[in-house]
């Protein structure tokens, strides 16, 4: 595990805009972006979220840095689905903000589907 841990700290970076480099900073978290190991260390990072879906009783899909989850709810039962995706989505930040991460609200979307009868 040492190698990994040399691996994370003490990581630089810098920031390229057209042509021009911001200088160089230090990140004390975070998976290096563009690394190989960077997509791996990511999902051992990630590894704990189906479990909490799990534990909700709530399917869901993870592929890549997305994640979906699906929920079914009866007709006439919506303030109970309104409390249980509620419910998750603090689960999950929850689950995030332990893991210095932040859930991005400007790309979380929820869209309900019904049957149309």
């Amino acid at each position: 595990m040492t190698w990994i841990k040399l691996y994370l700290e003490n990581s630089r970076f810098k920031v390229k805009t057209g042509t021009t480099f911001s200088e160089v900073n230090e990140s004390n978290i975070g998976v290096p972006q563009g690394s190989v190991l960077g997509p791996v260390l990511f999902n051992c990072f990630m590894a704990g979220l189906p479990w909490i879906f799990e534990s909700l009783g709530v399917k869901c899909h993870l592929f890549a840095d997305d994640t979906q989850f699906v929920e079914t709810f009866e007709k006439g039962d919506e303030m109970s689905a309104r409390s249980k995706v509620v419910e998750i989505f603090a689960t999950i930040k929850a689950f995030m903000f332990e893991n210095c991460l932040n859930l991005n609200a400007s790309k979380t979307v929820f869209i309900p589907f019904s049957r149309n009868q």
